[in-house]
């Protein structure tokens, strides 16, 4: 089955079934005017929403919408497309397979939550995500993106070993619009402030070419 496209429109259809907004605006509401494809926003992630209402259920769609918007949504042509159904049930696949891996990995401690002010313009905000998606757990990386909040890993997961013994470091959550700031810094028990910042310096030294906050 197919999943397609109508760019002038913003129209999408499941297979010869028209994919309307009505029922995903019940499990989540992105306050969007409409579908979007081809760039990360509203219209982009109540697309992602709505086609896992229809495909899935409203809790696989709470818990994958985010990653389908970012690894297929958000990448198609701002043009008609066609895609198979299949693309997303890869996409589901792999975020299940990630949920899994991470909750065989025991948590001894909660984590400390450090309060911070590090305002980036829109477009270098959106540069580190897109680092931390590039190098996404899913593609034998070292990073997770889940709703604004990107976590560390002190392994890449290139193999299924690697995967096992990595371990979270901590994370970093952000928020977007006219803050456009990483506002808090999660560590792990056994990792410092130093070490996450280290590993910020190294995302924006990908993504901007310099560092800014990180060390």
């Amino acid at each position: 089955m197919e999943i397609r496209g109508r760019w002038a429109t913003r129209q999408v259809w499941v297979g010869e079934q028209e994919l309307r907004p009505e029922q995903s605006l019940q499990v989540g509401d992105q306050r969007a005017s409409g579908f979007g494809w081809g760039y990360i926003g509203s219209g982009p992630q109540q697309l992602a929403l709505a086609l896992l209402v229809e495909l899935t259920d409203a809790e696989t769609a709470r818990r994958c919408y985010q990653e389908v918007m970012w690894q297929l949504i958000a990448t198609l042509p701002q043009a008609d497309f066609t895609v198979d159904v299949q693309v997303v049930a890869d996409v589901i696949g792999r975020e299940v397979g990630e949920a899994r891996a991470g909750g065989e990995q025991p948590s001894v401690a909660q984590p400390t939550a450090v309060e911070v002010e590090y305002r980036y313009t829109r477009e270098e905000l959106q540069a580190l995500f897109d680092v931390a998606h590039s190098e996404h757990v899913a593609r034998g990386g070292r990073y997770a993106v889940h709703s604004g909040t990107l976590t560390i890993y002190t392994q890449p997961w290139d193999t299924d070993m690697m995967g096992a013994e990595s371990a979270r470091m901590g994370s970093f959550a952000a928020v977007w619009g006219q803050g456009n700031q990483i506002w808090q810094i999660e560590l792990d028990v056994g990792f410092s402030l130093d070490d996450l910042l280290e590993e910020l310096g190294t995302i924006e030294e990908k993504a901007l070419g310099r560092k800014i906050y990180g060390r």
